[in-house]
């Protein structure tokens, strides 16, 4: 059962998610193989750097809650890139590969209410250190061809694609759809791609 399938930007490889872990797998004919060999959390939504070498995935623990992390995807190995636990999800690198944007959220009552404060859209360095607010309303952030903007989709009455400034000015919407579902702007930002009615 893949979830969250993405295809390295040189088409090298393939990440995927199953059951909580996330595998890599060499295109065109490779093995799947787990992508790291730790079991303290689950893995979800990896994402690939635009050279293809690092790949940036969220994590969970029951008791622990969740991080961001970025590792090689080569070997497995990285860091966290967050020094505070929360819910994390949706994370994305810049063009550049020195930025990560996702989304903080609150959970639901489902899950210990700890750290549900300063839900939205932030940004850290990929070195990691204190992560900045971006805008506190949309989600599925992503760059498209700056290091400096990025794009988000904003549910309501009428769904829109929106782009907004790393330093949350300069906010725009772009596009509405009245049945859109899910938006993708393309790497060089000339083009946008949208599901309709599922």
């Amino acid at each position: 059962m893949l979830r969250n399938v993405q295809v390295a930007p040189n088409g090298s490889q393939v990440v995927f998610e199953a059951l909580g872990y996330i595998y890599i797998r060499d295109l065109p004919n490779g093995s799947p193989r787990r992508l790291t060999k730790q079991t303290s959390h689950f893995e979800f939504e990896p994402s690939f750097s635009r050279d293809s070498k690092h790949i940036v995935y969220t994590t969970w623990n029951d008791q622990l809650q969740g991080n961001i992390l970025m590792v090689s995807a080569l070997n497995g190995e990285g860091k966290n890139l967050l020094t505070e636990p929360g819910k994390y999800i949706e994370p994305s690198f810049s063009p550049d590969g020195n930025t990560v944007v996702y989304r903080k959220f609150k959970g639901n009552n489902i899950t210990d209410p700890t750290w549900n404060f300063n839900s939205g859209i932030y940004h850290v360095s990929s070195n990691g250190g204190a992560p900045k607010l971006i805008t506190k309303h949309g989600h599925s952030p992503s760059f498209a061809n700056s290091n400096d903007r990025i794009y988000v989709q904003r549910d309501g009455e009428t769904p829109t694609f929106a782009s907004v400034d790393l330093n949350g000015e300069n906010d725009k919407t772009l596009y509405t759809a009245k049945y859109a579902t899910e938006f993708k702007p393309s790497p060089n930002g000339e083009f946008l791609a949208f599901v309709e009615h599922y």
